[in-house]
């Protein structure tokens, strides 16, 4: 087994007292096994390609897009459309203003004096019957 990171470290303490000496000696070592599987920056790298490669395929697909509908518009044209009619909306015509005229109010004519010829009296020839009409009785005594 392969390790791509070792790290050891030695130390050595000696230690000395007027009736003795000792040495110690301390070893440590640490050991990281080797990284199996992809590499967080390779991760990246295939993220941002697979991003690159997902725009290409849709700008592509749009860009056959409008070539389909310009055919599509062509074959419309091609065929023989009915004739259109144009439909004018006109206001609706305005009836004429109704005038009302009163008739002008009723005067009386006014009254006839006549004076007889003989210079006398004046009485009174006219009579009023029952219904209102007059007559006249002068003829009549």
């Amino acid at each position: 087994m392969a390790y791509d990171e070792e790290q050891a470290k030695r130390s050595r303490v000696v230690v000395q007292t007027p009736t003795s000496r000792r040495e110690v000696v301390e070893s440590e070592s640490v050991r990281a096994p080797e990284r199996s599987g992809i590499s967080a920056g390779m991760v990246g790298v295939l993220v941002v390609v697979a991003i690159a490669l997902i725009t290409i395929l849709v700008l592509f697909w749009m860009s056959n897009q409008p070539t389909n509908d310009a055919n599509a518009n062509l074959a419309a044209q091609q065929q023989p459309a009915p004739p259109q009619t144009t439909i004018v909306q006109q206001p609706a015509a305005q009836q004429p203003p109704v005038i009302i005229q009163q008739p002008a109010p009723v005067t009386q004519p006014a009254p006839v004096i006549v004076n007889p010829a003989g210079g006398g009296t004046a009485t009174n020839r006219y009579h009023c019957n029952r219904d209102g009409r007059q007559s006249n009785f002068a003829g009549k005594r």
